[in-house]
């Protein structure tokens, strides 16, 4: 979804973008849960973070599923003169007791 909205704020427009995040195949051994970080960087490394989504792993238990829907507003100042935007993933293993582990991102 690629659409123009006007902010409220300063009557500038922002871009809306939608991501979903379907699943992962994942090189490891160990079971879930996983979860997944999303965000944003602009060309000035200035960040657009969400909140992390949550899902047990089926089947081998190295491959969970979200099939979540991220919806961010991007402020104009992430899309001046066609510099580049990148989107970040990092999908991490939750361990109790223990900060979690991240698997890698991308």
């Amino acid at each position: 979804m690629d659409s123009y909205t006007p902010s409220s704020s300063s009557g500038r427009r922002s871009r809306m973008l939608e991501v979903t995040i379907i699943s992962a195949n994942l090189i490891t051994k160990s079971r879930g849960p996983f979860y997944v970080k999303l965000w944003i960087v602009d060309h000035q490394n200035s960040m657009l973070k969400t909140k992390k989504v949550c899902s047990y792993s089926t089947g081998s238990g190295s491959k969970p599923i979200w099939n979540q829907k991220f919806v961010f507003a991007i402020p104009h100042t992430f899309v001046v003169d066609n510099k580049v935007t990148s989107v970040w993933f990092e999908v991490f293993r939750v361990r109790k007791g223990f900060p979690d582990k991240s698997l890698g991102k991308a």
